[in-house]
């Protein structure tokens, strides 16, 4: 009798931890449009901040060809029944690296720390793939080549910026232009991103429609009108 009266006990009061929870959204970060990537249980909010979230990019945008890039986004704040993320970092699949992988070809790894114009700290992972089998030289030295375009360009942006680079492929690309004045490579992805610090920076929301429309349908002052001038008689030739 009391093995069945404590095991009813414990099922009443799991079933009522269960009633206590809530479901909360949780939307990405304001630089991925603060759209909604999942949804969670929890009976205290509290307990939901330092939460990890990953999604690909795919389900955010809806391109497929996006969806080997896996996002980390991390619970910072909590409001109503709506929780908001930060963005930690990324990684891309490895069916997607291996696919990149060539025989009878080089592939450079790097890893550097940048800092971008506002403070914030990051670590990028890029992958080079040669189009030939190369010597350990010029590996360096296109390493090196890496590590110095990706760190000078990351000087020059802000943090939104910079996720935005990473994530369109243009930061990638303008590493991969400078490396093939060493040696020519076939392609450059930046295959692993880690936030150490991050700067708050504000993204601009865009204008409002009605306010757009309300600035284009401003009736435009029309110029004072003027008299015409008179012009004075032409003189009179001499009578003949």
């Amino acid at each position: 009798m009391a093995g069945t009266q404590t095991s009813e006990t414990a099922a009443r009061t799991a079933k009522d931890k269960w009633r206590a929870k809530q479901w909360y959204k949780i939307n990405a970060p304001a630089i991925f449009g603060s759209s909604q990537i999942a949804e969670t249980l929890t009976d205290d909010p509290a307990k939901l901040m330092g939460r990890t979230v990953e999604v690909t990019l795919q389900d955010i945008t809806g391109d497929f060809a996006k969806m080997h890039i896996k996002l980390i986004f991390q619970v910072d704040a909590v409001k109503g029944n709506e929780a908001s993320t930060k963005f930690v970092g990324h990684e891309y699949t490895s069916d997607y690296i291996r696919r990149l992988m060539r025989r009878h070809r080089s592939r450079i790894d790097a890893v550097c720390t940048v800092s971008t114009k506002d403070g914030s700290k990051v670590i990028l992972k890029p992958v080079a793939m040669a189009r030939h089998k190369i010597q350990s030289s010029q590996v360096t030295a296109l390493r090196n080549e890496m590590v110095k375009t990706i760190a000078g360009k990351a000087a020059g942006m802000d943090f939104n910026a910079l996720v935005k680079g990473i994530m369109e492929g243009t930061l990638a690309a303008d590493v991969a232009k400078a490396c093939r004045t060493v040696y020519p490579v076939e392609n450059i992805d930046m295959s692993k991103s880690e936030v150490v610090s991050q700067t708050d920076v504000p993204v601009e929301a865009p204008k409002p429609a009605e306010e757009a429309a309300q600035a284009q349908e401003a009736p435009v002052e029309a110029p004072a009108e003027t008299k015409p001038v008179e012009q004075a008689p032409a003189e009179q030739t001499a009578q003949q």
